[in-house]
């Protein structure tokens, strides 16, 4: 009986710390160092600095939410070049929402395709339409032709930094974070983490 209780207890802790109830600070890698940030200095900022980012102008005050009751937990959103949003949510869904005429977007209830596995932190399209989502582990994923049912493919673009590139080249892209689009159309990312993932 104690031997189950104590079971019960270690497994609720587990749990706990697995689902980020309890804060577990982990230990830097060897010979990584970390600086802590410092306040800016005075009058560096575009805000008035009150130790708290309280912003004094109220350019967000007519602000309003779109699609909130139709995706869950979108990390990031893209516009196209034709104002149609491209939004991730928290699943791997891909959606497109497209302009309703009235001031809002519509939405499908189907997702277009499915970016798991892993977790999308950034989207992005192209001049032509396409979406480029980043998403940590894969890496760089392509939403080619989205909406059209005939042509639409979704294409792993890169699971590593190429090998002309003078930083990390042929590194894998483990943590792709942000992303931004070139107008020459070249791709760029941010990656969160130099930690290679635990294999």
């Amino acid at each position: 009986m104690l031997l189950q209780a104590i079971s019960v207890v270690v497994l609720a802790l587990l749990a706990t710390v697995e689902f980020g109830q309890i804060a577990v600070r982990l230990p830097f890698p060897p010979g990584v160092e970390y600086d802590y940030m410092e306040e800016p200095p005075e009058g560096s900022l575009p805000l008035k600095w009150d130790k708290s980012f309280k912003v004094t102008n109220e350019d967000l005050k007519h602000a309003e939410l779109v699609l909130k009751d139709d995706i869950i937990g979108p990390e990031t959103v893209a516009v196209a070049p034709d104002g149609r949003l491209g939004l991730v949510d928290k699943y791997g869904k891909i959606f497109i929402a497209t302009p309703d005429g009235k001031g809002g977007y519509s939405i499908p209830q189907e997702p277009l395709a499915h970016s798991y596995p892993g977790r999308t932190l950034g989207v992005k399209f192209d001049e032509q339409g396409n979406l480029y989502i980043a998403n940590a582990p894969l890496g760089l994923l392509q939403l080619v032709n989205p909406g059209d049912k005939d042509e639409q493919k979704l294409l792993l673009a890169t699971g590593r930094v190429s090998d002309e590139s003078s930083l990390l080249a042929g590194f894998p892209v483990e943590f792709a974070n942000a992303i931004d689009i070139g107008s020459d159309g070249t791709v760029y990312f941010s990656c969160s983490t130099d930690v290679l993932a635990y294999k």
